[in-house]
């Protein structure tokens, strides 16, 4: 399937499952997008790759199974940046380690490596430095406000750092830029579009102003049509929580030089030898 372009939905299951059908499809893009964001070219045939959940779990399970943890926070970091170009540096990124193991992170002089390190060390710089300077505004009754506007997609990362910190409180982290916020009500965090009242935030003064606030929200997530539970799992699925790095200290493990070797091999990997079903059968 040469000269072929990918369309996927933009999340980071969707692009699992395009690396999936590499090996099991035969499906090689030389171009990875969003649809009506992907400018498309002469000579090139296009095609939708629809998410698929295990396929995604596989492919998550075969990269922290056989290349570690390093690898699967790398292309995950890489893949919340801002560059509109990441998705085919990354893909490629993915299959050169699985080709020639986890010290594939440090071919520095490889185009796809260079450029994955980068958006990762970028996605998780910002990281850290929200982690540290996002200021919520507390009110008598406890419910706190935050806007941000990152240059990349860090929202779902940052509500998992500050639910664990703000444990029970009640907060809107609002990402100004991308016009969507996570709500935690106390016990657990919810993504959702933000209200146009958010923008008034930074004008309010008194504590019934902040509760209004914090009220628009609360109801927006009460409406069916607005919630949205599996657009959350496919921005961070559980399945993948677990090997996110912002739950470890991030700039040593985006440092190739602590990737572990890979297993002695008489050649190149192949995904077939690298993804087990749950049953512990070939997929």
């Amino acid at each position: 399937m040469a000269n072929t372009g990918v369309i996927f939905d933009g999340t980071f299951e969707g692009f699992l499952t395009i690396v999936y059908k590499r090996y099991y499809e035969k499906l090689m893009p030389r171009e990875i997008g969003l649809a009506g964001a992907l400018q498309q070219t002469l000579g090139t045939d296009y095609v939708n790759v629809e998410t698929d959940e295990n396929m995604a779990r596989k492919v998550t399970d075969g990269i922290n199974a056989k290349l570690g943890g390093v690898i699967f926070g790398q292309a995950y970091m890489a893949f919340v940046s801002w560059d509109p170009s990441r998705y085919i540096h990354i893909f490629n990124y993915i299959l050169l380690c699985f080709k020639y193991g986890a010290v594939a992170a440090g071919l520095t002089h490889v185009d796809c490596v260079i450029k994955t390190l980068h958006y990762a060390r970028n996605s998780g710089h910002e990281l850290q430095l929200l982690r540290g300077f996002t200021r919520f505004g507390e009110t008598e009754s406890g419910i706190m406000y935050a806007d941000i506007s990152p240059k990349n997609d860090l929202l779902p990362m940052l509500a998992d750092f500050f639910s664990e910190r703000f444990m029970g409180a009640k907060w809107v982290l609002h990402d100004v830029g991308r016009a969507k916020a996570a709500v935690y009500d106390g016990a657990d965090w919810i993504m959702t579009d933000a209200p146009a009242a958010a923008a008034k935030i930074d004008k309010a003064e008194k504590e019934d102003e902040y509760r209004d606030l914090w009220t628009v929200f609360y109801n927006t997530l009460a409406i069916k049509e607005r919630t949205n539970p599996r657009q959350q799992r496919q921005m961070k699925p559980m399945f993948m929580r677990k090997y996110m790095t912002e739950h470890r200290h991030i700039d040593p493990r985006l440092n190739p030089k602590n990737a572990q070797p890979p297993a002695a091999s008489s050649g190149g990997m192949e995904l077939e030898n690298l993804i087990t079903s749950e049953d512990g059968g070939d997929a």
